[in-house]
Parts: C-alpha cells; sequence; structure tokens
C-alpha cells in the first residue's frame, strides 16, 4: 500500500487511541512532553509540515506530541502519515532540532548562539531555577522572552566589545549576568565586566583578579565544567566587588546554593 498523508484534528481522546499503537518506540522524555504541552497551551503550536507516522497499524513517530495533546487537554492539527513501509524507524529523525540559536539567527539577531544561551540563563536567574529548566520553555516562547527582555541584547553585544571571549568563558552566562548586575548598579557591572575581560590594573587582592586567574586556569584545563559552580563563583565575586570587601578564597562547596545577587 502506498503511503498517504493528510491534516488531521488530533484530541487528547484520539491520542489516547493512538497511544495503544505504540508498542515500539523510544523511551518516553516527559522534559520533550511538557516543552511541547506548553506550546499547545500558550497557542504556540503551528502546522509546520511535521507529521505523526504510521507502519501499518503501529505508530512509529509522534507519542511526544500525543502525549503532549493529552497533557495540555487541548487538540492540535498536524500531518498524519499512513502506510508507511515496515522498516524505516532507524531513519526517523535523522535531522538536527533547532536550537533557539538557530531560530534567533534565522530572525537576524546578531550573537545568536550567545543570545540563545544568555535568555536560558537570564531566565534561570530571574526564576531562581536552574538552566536546564529552561529547556520546558519551546523556543518560539524563549523568541519571546528575548524580546521582552532587551537588556540582554545589549550587553551579548557589549561584551562581544570586550575580549570577555579570550578568556574562555561562556558569553551567553556572562551577558546574563551583566544584564542583571547592570539593573543594580550599571557603571560598577560595565566596570567588573571590563576588568574581568581585560585584567589591567587588578591587584592580587582584588576579587576580580581571583575569577580571572580562575578562568584562564580553567581555559587551560582539559576538563571544562562550567555550568551552576562557575554562575555562583561570578556572583560571589561581583558581591565581593559590591560590598567592597577581599576575598581570601574562591571556590563553590558540594551542593552550594546560588547566593542572592548584591
Amino acid at each position: 500500500m502506498a503511503a498517504s498523508m493528510k491534516v488531521e484534528t488530533i484530541t487528547p481522546e484520539k491520542a489516547a487511541e493512538w497511544l495503544k499503537l505504540n508498542t515500539s518506540n523510544r523511551p518516553l522524555s516527559m522534559t520533550l512532553v511538557n516543552r511541547f504541552a506548553t506550546a499547545i497551551q500558550n497557542n504556540e503550536w503551528k502546522l509546520n509540515g511535521e507529521a505523526i507516522k504510521f507502519n501499518g497499524t503501529a505508530l512509529v513517530d509522534g507519542q511526544h506530541r500525543l502525549n503532549a495533546v493529552i497533557r495540555a487537554g487541548l487538540p492540535i492539527k498536524t500531518y498524519v502519515i499512513r502506510g508507511l513501509e515496515d522498516d524505516i524507524y532507524d531513519s526517523i529523525d535523522q535531522g538536527r532540532s533547532r536550537s533557539l540559536g538557530d531560530v534567533l539567527g534565522r530572525a537576524g539577531e546578531k550573537n545568536y548562539n550567545a543570545l540563545g544561551a544568555g535568555a536560558r540563563w537570564l531566565l534561570a536567574l530571574q526564576e531562581e531555577t536552574s538552566y536546564g529548566a529552561g529547556v520546558n520553555h519551546s523556543n518560539a516562547a524563549m523568541h519571546k522572552y528575548v524580546d521582552a527582555n532587551p537588556q540582554l541584547r545589549e550587553s551579548v553585544n557589549w561584551l562581544k566589545t570586550t575580549k570577555m571571549t579570550e578568556l574562555g568563558t561562556p558569553i551567553g552566562m556572562m551577558a546574563a549576568l551583566h544584564a542583571v548586575f547592570r539593573k543594580r548598579d550599571e557603571k560598577t557591572a560595565d566596570k567588573f565586566m571590563t576588568e574581568l575581560a581585560e585584567g589591567e590594573n587588578l591587584s592580587k587582592t582584588n576579587p576580580t583578579y581571583k575569577l580571572r586567574q580562575l578562568f584562564i586556569g580553567r581555559k587551560s584545563s582539559t576538563r571544562k565544567q562550567w555550568g551552576e559552580a562557575l554562575l555562583i563563583l561570578v556572583i560571589k565575586t561581583w558581591n565581593a566587588v559590591r560590598s567592597k570587601k577581599e576575598l581570601k578564597q574562591l571556590k563553590v562547596a558540594l551542593e552550594e546554593s546560588r547566593p542572592k545577587i548584591l
């Protein structure tokens, strides 16, 4: 039988019935289900050409979308392909999924990858969550978030004029922090990031000097673990600079919580 495709409306009830035909699919990712469900509830789901696929009576692609329809409690319109050959499963999803950076780049944003990473870090700072929690938001939602927070774009572009990249620091994270620091004290925030990037006229007792040396050491290390630990180190240093205190040591304890930004 030749394969056929048409647009169908998938209700939560129909999704539940179709999932009974899901007999040999990959493990379910609830993170992906939640992201899709949020997009559906926010009216961000688009008829974009992606399809739910059936091989005979078996569901071979679409379990995450169907579970999201059930979780959202709302119907969606999508393409449905039936009559695919028996041996097509291993060839499904071979393309690279679009990142937030891809979406921002297509929209004409400069420094789109850094801006995409920065958006997820800024959201993590604002909501006091982890960077990973940002994946629960669709690219469309995060694109709107970037537009709603123009200070992040300004920070990314500003940092790109410094030597921060040469230091080996993740620009997205540093831009998010710079945007937050600027709200506290714009002049001090710019001075802090400039001194960190350039390293000029810093005494060895200056907290920024210690953080810069840490960055330099990690740049040459084969083990580059940034993430939350680095975020905490930068916040600690900023807090010391703002309060005009010295840092006897700069480190992160195991399972240490994120300090409040002064």
